[in-house]
This record gives structure tokens, C-alpha cells and sequence, in this order.
């Protein structure tokens, strides 16, 4: 459920930077279970892991292969999460979560850019975490 598509598909290379590259896609997966639950217009999701609306409940590595690689398909959020005008750091917080599941291995966030990231917004919003 948490592999990476370079994982699914067998095509990462068996070193240390790939990865670290691939924990950072489950680190978005993680980031989307996260934000799912976050309190938004006073509404909050029930738990679920990702892509529990698009593979049985217990998931192959075949069934996760055919959503993540063939369908390219990504966890989505609630519609209520459209409009992010009313919060700029859960705005900031799912486009770094997006960026994280790029199909590009290098194109995703390196950690310490989401954690930088995190860390500016809990001074931004007086947060100690």
C-alpha cells in the first residue's frame, strides 16, 4: 500500500539515494492520512488507509501496481479541501504532500525540504510541536 511506483514497477535501483526517494512518496501517503483528518469547516473524515476506495482491503503488491503505475492514480481529498483560502498552512501542507508522489523520483521533495517547511509553519503560527 505504501510502495513507491519505482517499487511497484521494479524499475528503482537497489541504492541508498533511491531509497530515500521512495520513503519520501510514503511519507506523502502518510501525510494525506494526516491531513485527511484534519478538522476542516468543522467536518473531519473518518480514518482509512490510502487508497481504501480503489483496492480491496487487503491489497496485493499486483493490485497496488495496477492504481499507482498503470492508473497513476494518487489518494484524493475531500472536495470541502478545494478551497484552501480560508487556511494557507494546510494549503502549504497538501502541495508538499502532492509533491511528494511524483511519478519522477527526483522530482519529489527531499525531507528536509518538508521538514524546513513544517518548521516555518509552526513559527508562522506560534506552534510547538
Amino acid at each position: 500500500r505504501y510502495l513507491s511506483p519505482e517499487v511497484l514497477s521494479e524499475t528503482m535501483p537497489l541504492t541508498f539515494d533511491a531509497f530515500r526517494m521512495s520513503d519520501i512518496y510514503s511519507m506523502g501517503l502518510i501525510m494525506w492520512e494526516i491531513v485527511r483528518r484534519t478538522n476542516v469547516k468543522n467536518q473531519c473524515e473518518t480514518y482509512e488507509l490510502p487508497y481504501y476506495d480503489m483496492v480491496p482491503s487487503n491489497p496485493s503488491q499486483e493490485d497496488m501496481r495496477v492504481v499507482v503505475v498503470d492508473r497513476n492514480c494518487r489518494p484524493a481529498l475531500p472536495s470541502r479541501f478545494d478551497d484552501f483560502q480560508f487556511s494557507p498552512v494546510l494549503a502549504e501542507v497538501t502541495r508538499a504532500m502532492r509533491e511528494c508522489w511524483s511519478v519522477n523520483p527526483h522530482a519529489r521533495n527531499q525531507a528536509l525540504v518538508v521538514r524546513n517547511m513544517i518548521d516555518r509553519l509552526c513559527s508562522d503560527q506560534h506552534l510547538i510541536l
